[in-house]
């Protein structure tokens, strides 16, 4: 969905974890697109994760890591969740996999399941 931004009112951010989930000094490589293909469905899906078509050129490059997600948007709330998720530090969508149906330029962060990252401490 899209809406115009004086449609929005600012709100609150939900609950936010007491500790962090992951240390400042941590990193993860991104896995090559051969290891990463074998783990998606038909969908470009794993476990529920959707592995977008541009995140395919982060393959093989090491961040660092922003945080882990405990908590995902599910239907309607926010739930623990099954699987961790990471945010890696700079990588937001980029709206390239709308085609001439965008742009979109809100520049939602990419989200990498753990499969698809070969974490470092």
């Amino acid at each position: 969905m899209m809406f115009r931004d004086e449609w929005l009112e600012e709100v609150p951010p939900p609950h936010k974890e007491s500790a962090p989930s992951s240390p400042a000094d941590s990193h993860a490589t991104v896995r090559s697109a051969g290891e990463i293909k074998q783990t998606l469905d038909s969908n470009g899906s794993y476990r529920g994760l959707m592995f977008m078509p541009e995140m395919y050129e982060h393959c093989r490059l090491r961040y660092p890591v922003l945080r882990k997600i405990g908590r995902v948007w599910g239907p309607g709330i926010y739930m623990s969740a099954a699987e961790p998720v990471y945010l890696l530090e700079g990588l937001h969508c980029t709206g390239a996999v709308l085609a001439e149906d965008g742009p979109c330029d809100r520049g939602c962060r990419l989200l990498w399941h753990e499969d698809w990252l070969e974490l470092e401490q």
